[in-house]
C-alpha cells in the first residue's frame, strides 16, 4: 500500500511537469482530448513508479504489514480516496456532469482534495507496527 501511495504522489508531481506533452500530443495522438492524454501520462507514470519501487531495496521498507488491520483498512479507504479525487481532477466537464452531486463535496473541492491528499501521511503519523509495541511493552516490564 505504500508503494502505490508513494507512487501516487510521484505521479501527481510529475505529470504535470512532463515537458513532452506538446511533441506527444502533435507527434502521436493529435486527435485525442488533452485530458485522455493527461490521464494516460499520470497512469503511465504511476505505473512505472510503482514497478521501480517494487523492484527496489524500499519494497520490504514500505510495508503495512505488521501495522494493525484497522491501519490497514484506513490506510486503503484514504489511497483509494486520494486516487479517485486525483482521478477527478482530469475528467472533462461532460463526465463531472454525470457524477452524483452528493459525491462531488468529497472528492472535488480543495478542501477534500487536501484532506484526501493528507490522510495517508496522518495515519502513518499514528500507526505503530507490533514491533515497536512488543519492544516498548517488554522494556517497561
Amino acid at each position: 500500500m505504500l508503494l502505490a501511495l508513494m507512487s501516487i504522489y510521484a505521479a501527481v508531481f510529475l505529470e504535470p511537469r512532463f515537458v513532452y506533452f506538446d511533441k506527444l500530443k502533435e507527434s502521436l495522438v493529435p486527435s485525442w482530448p488533452d485530458y485522455w492524454l493527461r490521464l494516460s501520462i499520470f497512469i503511465v507514470i504511476y505505473l512505472v513508479v510503482v514497478g521501480l519501487l517494487n523492484r527496489s531495496f524500499l519494497k520490504g521498507r514500505l510495508s503495512l504489514s505488521e501495522s494493525s488491520i484497522l491501519v490497514a483498512i484506513l490506510m486503503s479507504i484514504s489511497i483509494i480516496g486520494l486516487l479517485v479525487s486525483v482521478l477527478y481532477s482530469y475528467l472533462p466537464v461532460e463526465i463531472v456532469g454525470k457524477i452524483p452531486s452528493y459525491i462531488l463535496p468529497y472528492i472535488s473541492t480543495n478542501n477534500a482534495q487536501f484532506c484526501w491528499g493528507t490522510a495517508p501521511i496522518v495515519l502513518l503519523l499514528f500507526s505503530k507496527n507490533k514491533k515497536t509495541r512488543l519492544r516498548t511493552s517488554s522494556v517497561e516490564e
